[in-house]
C-alpha cells in the first residue's frame, strides 16, 4: 500500500530534473500537475508518485517498460524517471481534456450501455499492461479518463513487474482494493480483476461497494471480510445477469473471480446484450428515478419514485406524452421496499 508519509504539495515554479516546470495542481486527488516541458516547449501532465512501503525509489525497473507501452486504451507515458534532487518517482503524460469516471459517474452512474463500453475499453488497456508482465495495482474510477468515445486508463506510475509467481508487492486505493491485498497479501492479475469490478460497480451505481459514509476503519474491515453492498439495491435498473457478473468479479476468493480483465469485460457485454439501456436521473423531491432509452417499438420512459407524505409512489410515464406506461399502475411502497419494486417495474419494461 502507499506509504503513510505522502508527498507535500509543490509550489508553482518548481522544476523537476531541470526540465519540467510545475505550473498548477490538477484535481484534488494525488499529485498531478500541469507543467511546461522546457525541452519540447510543450504543456504536459506530471504525476509525482507517493513512495510505496517496501519499494526503493532509486530502483525503478518498470520505468522503461512504461515508456514502451502502447495502446489506444492507455494514457501514453512520455517519460518515467526519478527526480535527481529528491529521489521522487514521476511520470509524464499528455495533458488530456474531458473528465474521469469518478467525477462523471458520481451518484448517478454512467448508464448501462455506456458502462459496459467504458469497462470494455479499460479492460483492453489493463490487459495490455498484463501482457507486458506488469500489474496496474491502482485501478479505480479516478484513473479511467473519458472524453467522448475515448477511454484511457491512466496513472500507470504504480505498475509493477510480476515475480515468477505472477504477483507483486501490495498497493492500491481502499475503495477498490481487493480483500487479500487489504489484508496484507500481494497483488495479482486477480486483484486487478477485483479492482476493475469495483470500478464497474461504481460506474453502474455512482457509489462504491462499501459506503464512503462509514469511518475508514469500518470500510477497511468490510473490504477485508467481503461485506459489500448489493449492486441492485443501489441501482435497481441493473439487470440481475449484469449484477451476477459484477459480483463474480468481486468474489472474496481470488480463484472464484474471472481469470482476466478481458474475460470479465466480455461477460459484462454478454450480460447486457439485447437489453434496454437505463440510466439513473435526478429529479427534485424524488427518492430515485431511472430513464429507459427507446427500445424496440417503445419510446423513452421514466420510472420515478415520488415522495408523498410518509410513503413513496412509483410512477412509470412515457417521456414525450407524460402518459402512464401501459401495464404499470402507480404503486405505493415503503422506502425499504423501493429497490424491489423498481427492479420489478424496470424488468417488465426491459
Amino acid at each position: 500500500m502507499v506509504s503513510p508519509n505522502p508527498l507535500p504539495t509543490f509550489a508553482p515554479g518548481t522544476v523537476i530534473n531541470d526540465r519540467y516546470e510545475l505550473r498548477s495542481k490538477l484535481g484534488s486527488d494525488g499529485h498531478v500537475y500541469e507543467a511546461h516541458d522546457r525541452h519540447f516547449d510543450s504543456t504536459v501532465a506530471v504525476k509525482l508518485l507517493d513512495p510505496v512501503a517496501g519499494e526503493s525509489s532509486r530502483s525503478w525497473d518498470e520505468a522503461r517498460r512504461l515508456e514502451k507501452l502502447s495502446s489506444r486504451c492507455l494514457l501514453g507515458v512520455l517519460n518515467a524517471d526519478i527526480d535527481n534532487a529528491s529521489d521522487i518517482r514521476f511520470i509524464v503524460t499528455p495533458l488530456v481534456t474531458g473528465g474521469d469516471m469518478e467525477t462523471m459517474a458520481k451518484n448517478l452512474g454512467l448508464g448501462l450501455h455506456n458502462t459496459a463500453r467504458v469497462i470494455r475499453h479499460a479492460a483492453a488497456g489493463i490487459d495490455r499492461i498484463h501482457a507486458e508482465g506488469m500489474l496496474h495495482r491502482d485501478i479505480k474510477p479516478g484513473n479511467v479518463l473519458i472524453d467522448g468515445d475515448t477511454v484511457l486508463v491512466s496513472d500507470l506510475g504504480y505498475c509493477a513487474i510480476m515475480d515468477a509467481d505472477c504477483t507483486t508487492d501490495a498497493n492500491g486505493t481502499w475503495q477498490t482494493v481487493a480483500p487479500e491485498v487489504a489484508s496484507g497479501g500481494r497483488c495479482s492479475i486477480s486483484s486487478d480483476v477485483y479492482s476493475l469490478g469495483a470500478t464497474a460497480f461504481y460506474a453502474f451505481s455512482g457509489e462504491y461497494p462499501v459506503s464512503l459514509r462509514l469511518q475508514l476503519t469500518e470500510q477497511i474491515e468490510r473490504i477485508k471480510s467481503g461485506d459489500l453492498r448489493e449492486l441492485r439495491d443501489l441501482a435497481p435498473h441493473v439487470p440481475q445477469s449484469v449484477a451476477t457478473v459484477v459480483r463474480k468479479s468481486l468474489a472474496m476468493v481470488p480463484q472464484d473471480r474471472y481469470d482476466s480483465v478481458e474475460a470479465f469485460a466480455n461477460a459484462l457485454a454478454s450480460a447486457m446484450d439485447g437489453r434496454r439501456d437505463w440510466q439513473k436521473v435526478a429529479h427534485d423531491a424524488h427518492a430515485l428515478c431511472v430513464a429507459g432509452a427507446p427500445f424496440k417499438t417503445q419510446g423513452k420512459v421514466l420510472v420515478c419514485a415520488e415522495r408523498r407524505g410518509t410513503g413513496i409512489t412509483i410512477i412509470a410515464r412515457h417521456e414525450s406524452s407524460k402518459r402512464r406506461v401501459k401495464g404499470c399502475a402507480d404503486t405505493n411502497v415503503q422506502l425499504n421496499r423501493l429497490p424491489v419494486e423498481l427492479r420489478r417495474i424496470v424488468g417488465a419494461l426491459s
